[in-house]
């Protein structure tokens, strides 16, 4: 099979434009692949794969981008790319036009907050296509609602002599994006069609504008033409998101931990969804702040990792009671003595939380991190989670959050990560405690989510920029925390908590770092 794939993109003397494949390695890990386009005008561009084997390849995600003097100048938004679906029979010769994406200006609806909380809508793999001559139409229409379809009608019997009951049924084969591939051997010089949606009810609303009409090329058995186009048009009504506020640590209940943690904010949120009162709840940010060991840590606003969550956020609750029976009755005693107290006492709060963690790890640690599930969520995240638990078993032990004036190991050291993360060290037995305590929080926050998508509320994190100076981020990193490529990764690992982000305004206008994510990000400011 051969892929010829086309672009317009009209390029000042010196850039060159770029097709970037998309492509996993042996470890599952998605990188892209840079093949030079051609051109003979600086504004058509060209490339073509040969030899495309479709036995073992059902799609080929794909994206553009500009380079000059061998540096990136610009790529087009990549938070959906584009996708060809090798679902292809009869045909050997593919031609594709494809169109610059550029960020689409209802970007919320691509959202995972709008396509996999408030409207969710299952992506569908395309049906085998067995014609000898196709055309292939590609539209994104985001805004589509759980239930709702796009269909196709048009001229000519290929489209169904614009009868409603012999319209093209279309497939949602990429978040927000829907295909169709019809029998070009009925299709003349031009094909004239329209798109219209069609809900659950079977109510249909057409695309606003004219007519689309499109030019044929000549076509030979066994061709394939495909069209990406502009997104359709389709007006659909959708609510502005009504959000309610939540101070997690004020959720405090009659059974709590003497503060709110993570199984409050699931209740929270439950009952959010059952009375109807906000489309999304935004909560305080969730990560730890342990850094002086003092009341000064409270403030969820100074965090020393963006990646770590807070231990005063557990939930008791979901932890195995203690064997101990005495140990068991001092550690309810001291909860309802936490709970009765008119305010959050943050200090002793978080050492008794503590300690019922360290008796938990003691009873089920061993087994908790010998699971299949531990093991895959570590390789997922030792990138912070080793030089995290490093920094706050340093921190406790030289009683001093300033790295700086540390006796040794003033930076992180990247050679010791084999020993940190071997669990037949020493080394790593030193850290078990923390790795353990992460897990059991990332647990109780991914249910957070979870209910909250069940019940179809978007649940918005607030990534606070402000970093502790003396915090493991900087100690890890500190040349690279801010950049775009840290805002970018910090993004992608929130993704798994939350649906829609709070961002500062500065953030939010960076295109590199809003491009590369699917989440919502909304500011304050």
């Amino acid at each position: 099979m051969t892929i010829q794939f086309n672009i317009s993109h009209d390029a000042p003397y010196g850039e060159e434009v770029l097709l970037n494949v998309l492509v996993n390695d042996d470890e599952g890990n998605t990188r892209a692949v840079a093949l030079d386009m051609r051109t003979s005008d600086g504004q058509h561009w060209t490339y073509k794969l040969n030899n495309i084997d479709r036995q073992n390849q059902s799609r080929i995600d794909y994206f553009f981008s500009t380079t000059f003097a061998g540096h990136e100048r610009m790529r087009e938004w990549t938070g959906i790319t584009h996708r060809l679906d090798l679902n292809i029979t009869r045909c050997e010769n593919l031609n594709i036009h494809n169109v610059w994406h550029n960020t689409p200006e209802n970007v919320l609806f691509y959202s995972y907050a709008y396509t996999e909380c408030k409207e969710p809508r299952p992506i569908s793999t395309p049906s085998r296509c067995l014609y000898t001559k196709t055309l292939r139409l590609i539209v994104r229409a985001p805004k589509l609602r759980s239930g709702e379809r796009l269909f196709i009608t048009g001229k000519g019997k290929a489209f169904g002599e614009w009868n409603i009951e012999n319209a093209i049924a279309m497939t949602e084969h990429n978040t927000g994006e829907w295909q169709a591939d019809i029998n070009a051997i009925h299709i003349g010089h031009e094909a004239e069609f329209r798109f219209f949606a069609v809900d659950k009810d079977g109510t249909m609303t057409n695309e606003n504008g004219a007519n689309r009409i499109i030019d044929m090329p000549h076509m030979q058995m066994g061709d394939m033409v495909v069209f990406e186009l502009p997104e359709a048009d389709v007006d659909i009504p959708c609510p502005e998101p009504n959000i309610i506020y939540a101070s997690i640590a004020n959720l405090r209940c009659a059974d709590s931990f003497g503060v709110g943690d993570f199984g409050d904010l699931a209740s929270f949120i439950s009952n959010v969804a059952r009375k109807a009162s906000a489309s999304v709840v935004r909560i305080t940010p969730t990560n730890d702040t342990q850094s002086t060991n003092t009341a000064a840590d409270a403030s969820p606003h100074s965090i020393i990792s963006v990646y770590a969550l807070h231990p005063l956020l557990c939930d008791i609750r979901q932890l195995p009671t203690i064997e101990d029976a005495c140990e068991q009755q001092r550690m309810e005693a001291l909860r309802h003595q936490l709970n009765a107290l008119p305010y959050n006492d943050y200090l002793a709060t978080l050492e008794a939380k503590l300690g019922y963690m360290h008796i938990a790890f003691v009873q089920e640690g061993d087994h908790i991190m010998h699971s299949a599930a531990f093991k895959q969520w570590f390789a997922a995240n030792e990138y912070w989670l080793v030089p995290y638990a490093q920094y706050s078993y340093l921190r406790e032990a030289y009683n001093q959050p300033n790295f700086r004036i540390w006796p040794n190991h003033n930076e992180w050291t990247e050679a010791e990560r084999g020993q940190l993360q071997n669990p037949r060290t020493k080394a790593y037995k030193k850290l078990a405690f923390y790795y353990y305590v992460q897990y059991i929080l990332h647990t109780q926050l991914c249910r957070v989510h979870t209910i909250a998508r069940d019940n179809g509320i978007v649940l918005m994190g607030d990534l606070t920029a402000i970093i502790n100076p003396n915090g493991c981020d900087v100690w890890q990193e500190q040349s690279n925390v801010g950049t775009d490529h840290w805002w970018t990764r910090r993004l992608k690992a929130a993704k798994q908590y939350y649906d829609a982000c709070l961002v500062t305004a500065d953030i939010a206008k960076r295109q590199r770092v809003a491009d590369a994510t699917r989440m919502w990000m909304s500011t304050n400011n």
